[in-house]
């Protein structure tokens, strides 16, 4: 398959300098666990937040592999705007291909792979400090994939927005990396402007906390909502972040024109 080459040689670009490689492998992987830490400090010592230590830990685990494992096969999607202020992204409009999996497939970030690993190893505590491993294990997976969804989309969303600015824009900055941490917090915390946003609007509640934290709730037994909707509600996400995708495709004037 044709994207598979392009990821291929660019981790092949990437991978020849093998110590810098193994040196921001390990950077990246203490990086990415002290949001873990720090909300998983603070739930401990407030027991009645709404959450449980393991059930943090379930959806760091969900919430690294999808932020994670997104901008490492989308890092040309996170990098939009070199491609727009740039004008590099002329010669990618004039290929048959579609443009969303033509400028995914061009790049690839594979030092995200350590946020992947410190992710799997706060799954591997939340599994172990539950009463129901099997249960929490699918609903695991069924946040990931919620997630995997969520943040692909929100990257996209970046994109889109990178038409019409051009330049790069603080919309992964601020909301994007924002949500990585916001999203372990227990929503009963947040302001209710705050509850709307990731409820409503960007679904990082009913798509990845709810549920983690319907083991505690339903006393390990999953209804089809449960199973469900968490998915459905990441792919309407990424489905209108597509076609905010496309739309601004449409508005977009090369520089060099």
């Amino acid at each position: 398959m044709w994207w598979l080459t392009s990821y291929r040689l660019d981790l092949k670009s990437q991978a020849s300098y093998r110590l810098d490689f193994a040196i921001q492998i390990a950077i990246w992987m203490v990086y990415a666990s002290l949001p873990l830490v720090a909300v998983g400090v603070l739930v401990s010592k407030f027991p009645n937040s709404g959450m449980s230590v393991a059930e943090v830990a379930l959806v760091y685990c969900a919430v690294q592999l999808g932020y994670e494992g997104s901008r490492m096969f989308g890092r040309a999607l996170d990098d939009f705007h070199t491609e727009t202020s740039k004008g590099n992204l002329d010669r990618l409009l004039i290929h048959p291909k579609p443009l969303l999996p033509l400028v995914v497939a061009s790049r690839i970030f594979p030092r995200r792979i350590a946020g992947i690993a410190a992710g799997l190893m706060g799954g591997a505590m939340g599994l172990t400090g539950t009463s129901q491993p099997t249960t929490a294990l699918v609903m695991l997976l069924i946040a990931t994939a919620s997630s995997v969804l969520i943040f692909s989309g929100l990257l996209t969303i970046y994109a889109a927005i990178c038409f019409w600015t051009i330049t790069r824009n603080l919309f992964a900055d601020i909301v994007t990396g924002s949500l990585v941490t916001l999203s372990l917090a227990p929503i009963e915390n947040f302001a209710w402007p705050l509850r709307m946003l990731v409820t409503h609007l960007i679904p990082i509640y009913p798509g990845i906390q709810r549920p983690i934290r319907s083991l505690s709730s339903s006393g390990g037994a999953i209804n089809l909502v449960d199973f469900f909707f968490p998915i459905a509600a990441g792919a309407g996400f990424y489905a209108v972040s597509v076609a905010m995708f496309y739309v601004g495709r449409r508005v977009y004037q090369s520089p060099g024109s």
